[in-house]
């Protein structure tokens, strides 16, 4: 049975490292290892039980499947660029219930799959040109009082200013497709702004410090958080400016006068 699995396994292409049976594991990259295991040490902190979970950016899966494990009542996971027939054959190999669709994130709605008490949006923010709407429409789906669990990668600087870093093509210090880096002032205001409570913040490199060298690289880590849903901190105006709602409450034309 093992030799038949592996040799299943030898057509399949995988990001994720998961045990599938006693001994066994997908061949997935090794240099997010670290990133993976320091998301599910935050995943394992939370209270899953009886809970609906939604993945944001699934891949192939390794978070959904340890939310079904540490007893959530239902995972759903999406992601926009599936690899064809992984996550049906971990599907089928761990005997999961966990639903996995192909989904653009900035097509998700709150009747797209209800509301959830926990989402996880791993490695995905950093990718994004619209990083603000993103995390708003996640914002949208979650319950109050639920939890958000963000890991993603973030400007190591020392400046006392929220700051959003937006490289293109061969500056990134990843590569171009990666094009939204927050300083860590930055990501928190901004969940702040959302109605976030932060209650814990993690680096992979707690060292890491900013280069002194104006012409060196940006240096960029690696973070989870897990931040709850309370009350946006800001009034209804702003809100409705950033959101894009100010139509809802006109505000007065700006007559030059000061």
């Amino acid at each position: 049975m093992q030799t038949t699995l592996e040799s299943r396994m030898q057509s399949l292409s995988f990001y994720h490292t998961i045990e599938v049976m006693p001994g066994v594991w997908t061949k997935g990259w090794p240099a997010v290892v670290p990133i993976v295991d320091m998301v599910k040490n935050h995943l394992r902190s939370l209270t899953l039980a009886g809970k609906r979970v939604l993945d944001v950016g699934c891949r192939d899966g390794a978070f959904s499947f340890e939310a079904e494990r540490l007893g959530a009542d239902e995972v759903i996971a999406f992601d926009n660029d599936l690899t064809p027939g992984v996550t049906e054959f971990l599907v089928e190999q761990l005997n999961s219930k966990v639903r996995i669709d192909h989904l653009n994130l900035f097509d998700l709605k709150p009747d797209t799959y209800g509301y959830f008490d926990v989402v996880i949006f791993p490695g995905v923010l950093y990718h994004l040109r619209y990083p603000f709407w993103a995390l708003k429409l996640i914002r949208d789906v979650i319950t109050t009082d639920g939890v958000l669990l963000l890991e993603t990668a973030f400007l190591v600087d020392d400046s006392p200013r929220s700051m959003l870093f937006c490289p293109t093509g061969e500056e990134s210090p990843y590569e171009p497709t990666s094009c939204t880096f927050f300083n860590k002032k930055g990501l928190l205001d901004t969940l702040r702004s959302l109605g976030f409570t932060i209650e814990q913040f993690t680096s992979l490199h707690p060292d890491a410090v900013a280069s002194t060298d104006p012409d060196a690289p940006p240096v960029i880590d690696r973070c989870a958080i897990i931040a709850r849903l309370e009350s946006p901190e800001d009034g209804d105006n702003v809100r409705r400016y950033w959101e894009g709602r100010v139509h809802d409450n006109p505000i007065p034309r700006w007559d030059g006068s000061r």
